[in-house]
């Protein structure tokens, strides 16, 4: 039960620390590691579909394939390619709620609150994280439909034009909910997982939270992000030369024993060796201008790819540290906007829920104590 929260802006800078838990770091890599196999599994697809030369891509494009060419000009591959992005975005969206739950959890003073308890807690409250998207979508276009069948009656001669004046002040009204609406869909992807990390509510309640706390608390909720950024800027610039700083060592070490150069330079290059389309020079988060600097030449073959490949997963853990961060900001941030919006403290609710159960299950301390001490 250790709550380590003041509900105000302060609280952001926790993002930093517990973004780095190795907990939440592992949930994300893997997220990541896998929407990157999605990626490249289905543009490649994309790519044969239409009819593209898939030895000519793979030596293009090699891991991570990007859409050029005749890949935008087939329906089947653009097709292809929506589904890539739909199950990219659900990946990440599920990855936020795990490690919104494992940080809340972890707030809450639970250390040992384990990733396959994420992922059952994943598996029981992940209909919000479609539906509410959906519904907000569904609410726009409803709004748009409705704006176009106006603007076809606003087509009658002499008494159209003069209809939609009339209504253009509740068109506009309309219109403003259609704004809202827009920062919702856009804000959805990041709250409602950290709404039903936080509640385990289901589709209503969530979409509720997601429209009270935009509308209720906007300065908060925007000023918290812009400190939870700039915290999580440094740390990133930190974690970047920490990691620059282990590869110079660890560079060093191998460079004596094997007597040979070109361990650095062929790890900072991993993801040019993956994605050279994404990245088109030798150079990684640890050396942005690493084809700049000189020095050894990489290495090749089996060696040139195993450890590049082992800089590329050093590159995904370096990002997943950015995103873990993030979803463990925007968990926080929820909870000191509920805090703010309706003077309910969640963890404290939790604790209240997790002890009545213990009361239901066990019964109270000291009846449990009077049991024991008559030998029941």
């Amino acid at each position: 039960m250790i709550h380590n929260l003041r509900f105000d802006a302060r609280d952001m800078l926790l993002s930093v620390k517990y973004g780095l838990r190795a907990r939440n770091l592992w949930v994300m890599w893997k997220a990541l590691a896998l929407s990157w196999l999605v990626w490249a599994g289905f543009v490649y697809l994309g790519f044969f579909a239409s009819g593209d030369s898939m030895e000519g891509r793979w030596q293009e494009s090699r891991l991570f394939p990007v859409p050029c060419g005749a890949f935008m000009e087939s329906p089947a591959a653009m097709a292809f390619l929506g589904i890539a992005v739909l199950l990219c975005l659900w990946i990440m969206m599920s990855a936020f709620q795990k490690v919104g739950r494992i940080t809340f959890e972890q707030i809450r003073g639970d250390g040992f609150y384990s990733g396959r308890e994420a992922l059952t807690f994943h598996r029981e409250n992940w209909k919000p994280m479609i539906m509410v998207p959906v519904a907000v979508l569904s609410g726009l276009v409803i709004l748009f439909l409705g704006l176009f069948l106006i603007g076809l009656l606003g087509r009658i001669p002499g008494v159209g034009p003069v209809l939609v004046g009339v209504l253009a002040v509740p068109l506009w009204g309309l219109s403003l909910f259609g704004v809202l609406s827009l920062v919702a869909l856009v804000l959805a992807f990041h709250m409602v997982p950290a709404i039903t990390a936080c509640t385990k509510g289901d589709t209503f309640e969530t979409l509720f939270e997601l429209f009270s706390s935009i509308t209720a608390q906007p300065w908060r909720i925007l000023f918290y992000l812009v400190a939870g950024l700039a915290a999580r800027a440094v740390s990133l610039a930190l974690f970047i030369l920490f990691a620059r700083g282990a590869l110079a060592i660890a560079a060093l070490g191998i460079g004596a024993g094997m007597g040979a150069d070109g361990f650095s330079p062929t790890v900072q290059g991993g993801l040019h060796l993956a994605a050279p389309q994404l990245v088109s020079h030798y150079g990684s988060f640890m050396a942005p201008l690493g084809s700049l600097s000189g020095g050894p030449a990489p290495w090749s073959g089996a060696a040139g790819w195993a450890a590049g490949l082992s800089g590329a997963a050093i590159a995904l853990l370096i990002a997943a540290y950015w995103l873990s961060s993030g979803a463990s900001l925007w968990t926080i941030l929820y909870l000191a906007v509920r805090k703010a919006k309706d003077g309910d403290d969640l963890l404290a609710r939790a604790d209240d829920e997790e002890f009545r159960e213990f009361q239901k299950l066990y019964g109270s301390a000291d009846k449990a104590g009077d049991e024991l001490r008559d030998g029941k």
